[in-house]
C-alpha cells in the first residue's frame, strides 16, 4: 500500500466509521463473499463509505483505508483489496 500523509483530521465521526469498518471487516472474514451475511456486511461497508465520502471526500476514504489497514498489518493486504475494490474508495 502506498503511504502518504493526509490532511483529514481524526474526529469522533471518523473514529466511529473506522470502528464500524473494522467490526464489519472482522465479521466479513468469517463468511464467503456470496453468503447472505457477507453480502449484508459489504452493503453496510458501502453505506459507511458513502457517508464518509460525503463528509470528507476521497481524502477521507483514503484516510479510513490507511487506518483500517494499519490496525492489523497481517491483514492489511486483504483489507485493502476488500475496501479498495470499490466498496468504499473511488480510486
Amino acid at each position: 500500500m502506498k503511504r502518504r500523509t493526509l490532511a483529514v483530521r481524526s474526529t469522533n465521526s471518523f473514529a466511529a466509521v473506522e470502528a464500524l469498518l473494522l467490526a464489519l471487516l472482522t465479521a466479513t472474514e468469517r463468511h464467503e463473499p456470496t453468503a447472505t451475511a457477507g453480502i449484508a456486511f459489504l452493503a453496510a461497508m458501502r453505506s459507511q463509505g458513502r457517508d464518509a465520502a460525503k463528509a470528507g471526500g476521497t481524502e477521507a476514504l483514503d484516510y479510513l483505508l490507511i487506518r483500517v489497514c494499519d490496525d492489523d498489518p497481517s491483514k492489511a493486504d486483504v483489507r485493502e483489496v476488500v475496501l479498495a475494490s470499490g466498496l468504499i474508495t473511488s480510486s
